[in-house]
């Protein structure tokens, strides 16, 4: 199990919106939902997101805070940490290029009853937002993994 606070998983957790599926890759893990605001480190937050993961889910979002995966061992769950937050930052954009919405088995990758996601709005997109308060992507090997060499580099102009 690992926790984290990714900017971009952690974005879609303020605008408490769930993640779709979007993308094939993401099929273990999506829909990634998320789980109701309770205080950090409290035994309310703890049930929630234990239920979410009673449920079979392998990712949750933690409302106005981060981001929880689970992995058979620790390789997999990191792997699935990066892939929530690139998830995130696809889902993030996706309203912004009017994308066609969720993909489901049932509709051959159309969106589910034709709807396309609620969009979160505007995402802010400054360094130091990038950078995740003033840090740079690079002092993280996680971060780095997730971002390619060319957006870190852009982020730390």
């Amino acid at each position: 199990m690992i926790h984290y606070h990714s900017p971009y998983a952690t974005a879609v957790a303020v605008a408490r919106k769930t993640i779709p599926n979007i993308l094939d890759e993401g099929i273990d893990l999506t829909p990634i939902p998320t789980v109701e605001y309770c205080l950090a480190g409290s035994p309310e937050l703890a049930s929630n997101v234990a239920a979410r993961f009673a449920e079979g889910r392998n990712a949750v979002l933690l409302a106005n805070h981060g981001a929880v995966v689970v992995g058979g061992n620790l390789k997999e769950a990191l792997n699935r940490s990066l892939e929530v937050e690139r998830l995130a930052q696809i889902y993030c954009a996706v309203p912004k290029k009017g994308d066609s919405g969720p993909r489901t088995a049932q509709s051959g990758g159309e969106s589910e009853e034709g709807r396309r996601p609620t969009p979160l709005g505007r995402v802010p997109a400054t360094k130091e937002w990038v950078r995740g308060e003033g840090r740079d992507l690079a002092a993280c090997p996680a971060r780095a993994r997730a971002f390619p060499a060319s957006e870190a580099a852009r982020a730390n102009v």
